[in-house]
Order: C-alpha cells, then structure tokens, then sequence
C-alpha cells in the first residue's frame, strides 16, 4: 500500500513541476476520492485550467491517460490572450507605391514568431520587412512557444500595391496656316498607368499661339492646332495622374512644331555646299494636310528668262546646277513645277 501512494504522491509533485516550467499555475486538486489513498481504483485530479488527469491505481500500477494531453491543449490556448499574435502596422504611414514594407509584433518571452508571405517563409524575428508586389500582398505571421505549443495563434494584414505613373514627353507637328484639330493621345506613350487616371493640361503653360482642347469622348487625347502660329517650335505641360492604389503625378511636355504647309515649296532658297543641310530645293514633302507628292515636274529659270535646269521626274534633288550639270551663279531663279498635275510657281535662290 505504501508503494500506492508514493505513485499518487509523486504525480502531484511532476504537476507542480510542470506548474512552476509553465506561466500557467497548474495547482493539484483532487475531485475524487483523496490526494493519498490505499485503494485500488480510478482517481481524478485536475488542475486550475481544467485539464482532467485520471489515475488508475491497480497493485501499485498508475495509468495516465489523454487528461493531462487536454489540460496541455487549454494552456496553449490560454496564450492567445496573455500573448496574442497583433500585426503592427500605422496605415497612416503606408506607402502604397513603394516596392517593401516594415511590419512588427510585439515581443515575447519563450515566444518565437513566423512571417509568411502569400504562404512562403520570409522571416522569423519580432520586425519583418516583406517585399510588395503589384497588386495584393497576404502577410500571416504565427507564434509559437517554446514549451511545445505550435502556431497556437496567427494574425493576417493584406496590403495593395499600386504603380507610379510615369509621363513620356510627346511631339506633334502642326503645318503653319492650317485650321486642322490635330489629335494627340498623351497617355499612349506615358507608363504604369493604373484604370484609373486622369490627365490635366497646365492651361498657364499653354502659348498663345496653340490651341489646346481636351476631347470629352476619350481621356487621355486632346486636339491641338494652331491656325495663327508661327513657323517655330511650341510647348506646354500636363499632369497625369493615377487615382487607383497608387495615387501620384507626374508631369509631362508637349512639343508643338509648326512647319511651313509642305507641297507649296518647302524651301525657297539653298546652300549647296556639301554639308547634307539644305543642300537640295525641296518642292514638296508627303504630309497629312497635303496632297501626295507624286508626278512632279520642275523647270528652272534665270532672271533673263533662260530655262537652266528641268526635269519631269523630280524627285526633290536639285542642288543649284544646271541640267548638264554645271554649278549656276548665286543669285534668285524662277521656277515652274507641276505636283500631280497641278501648277506651282515661286523663286528659289541660291547661296553659295
């Protein structure tokens, strides 16, 4: 009988034990029977976190069955609210653009942390910096404790990740006395743009000499002319905004070229001296306010009257010689030429 209660005695103290390991008091208290007996049976002990450990005493045999295993199940559980796994995150400080971000947790003794992103390992201290990719991130951190108590709680924060947008400067050419509305389409070229953006002229930016009207049926496009405009380059600005996730501006250019109305003489005068620039009389080029440049014809004069140079084929390549050849004088030549059977006369002068 003797060895009988040394086991229940001893079962006590190996509770008490795991009672001073835990942060939980798992203090002895029979609910059956007494703390010592000389009986065989069945006794019940619990602790104050209600684990249920029942003892069969039988010829000095003690059998502890899956009470105690429960009673460990209640401490685990009892952690979520003296250690409970928090996300800290200040949403008044996110940056939604930026490609990573910083994340905390508290820090607990006998506790180790685990950080996961979209369901993969990225770090398993108190302060985790994860990395943002386009769209929605999924982080989950879960806590452990050091006495065996695995994952027993998880915290989840999903964060968006947008884009910036980045404006690509654009070029339009306008040809000078023309009334044509010209349509652009800023963003076209303009990069990371989210479904939602706006774009804004800087309306202080804009020369007098342009005309600049945003088009009400697509965003993004506009129509430029500039009817009193001077030969002569032109630009202005504009904002482009994305209104999503991400939501930044930048700023953009346009430049505006107005050029003489190709088809009536390009150049009235030339410098053929060799350098590649403006070397040829240029009589017509092909443009989208002007008839194709096909079937030209030119025959060129002298002041006297004498016909210098012709040709019926041309092909924009005269550089100021005569039609066998020879260098002509400098000075100004008359000239008629013929643009898909249609006449064209002018002066071109020749500097050398």
């Amino acid at each position: 009988m003797k060895n009988i209660y040394l086991v229940i005695f001893g079962l006590a103290l190996f509770l008490r034990a795991q009672a001073q390991q835990s942060p939980f008091p798992l203090a002895v208290i029979a609910t059956s029977g007494a703390e010592s007996t000389t009986a065989d049976g069945s006794y019940t002990v619990s602790s104050t976190l209600g684990e249920a450990i029942v003892i069969t005493l039988s010829g000095a045999v003690s059998t502890v069955t899956q009470g105690f295993q429960q009673g460990e199940l209640l401490r685990c559980q009892a952690l979520n609210s003296t250690n409970p796994a928090v996300i800290i995150f200040d949403p008044s400080s996110f940056d939604p653009c930026a490609a990573s971000v910083s994340l905390s947790q508290q820090a607990y003794a006998g506790i180790t942390p685990q950080w996961f992103k979209d369901g993969i390992p990225v770090c398993n201290d108190w302060t985790c910096t994860g990395a943002l990719d386009l769209g929605f991130n999924t982080f989950v951190l879960t806590l452990s404790s050091t006495g065996g108590c695995a994952n027993y709680d998880t915290a989840t924060l999903v964060l968006p990740r947008g884009q910036q947008a980045v404006a690509v400067d654009d070029e339009v050419t306008i040809y000078q006395g023309t009334t044509d509305n010209i349509l652009v389409n800023l963003s076209q070229n303009d990069q990371d743009l989210e479904q939602i953006f706006q774009i804004t002229v800087n309306a202080s930016t804009v020369p007098s000499e342009i005309i600049v009207t945003p088009n009400p049926s697509s965003p993004g496009t506009l129509f430029i002319s500039a009817p009193k405009a001077a030969v002569g380059d032109y630009e202005f600005t504009y904002n482009i905004c994305n209104n999503g996730v991400c939501q930044t501006c930048t700023t953009g250019r346009v430049r505006v070229k107005v050029s003489r109305l190709l088809g009536e003489g390009f150049n009235d005068g030339i410098t053929p001296n060799g350098d590649e620039k403006n070397d040829m009389f240029v009589l017509c080029r092909p443009c989208p306010t002007c008839e194709p440049c096909s079937n030209m014809a030119l025959w060129v004069y002298s002041r006297w009257g004498d016909l210098v140079f012709q040709d019926e084929a041309y092909a924009n390549t005269w550089g100021g010689t005569s039609t066998g050849g020879k260098d002509l004088p400098a000075g100004t030549y008359f000239y008629y030429a013929t643009i898909n059977k249609q006449p064209r006369t002018g002066t071109v002068t020749i500097l050398r």
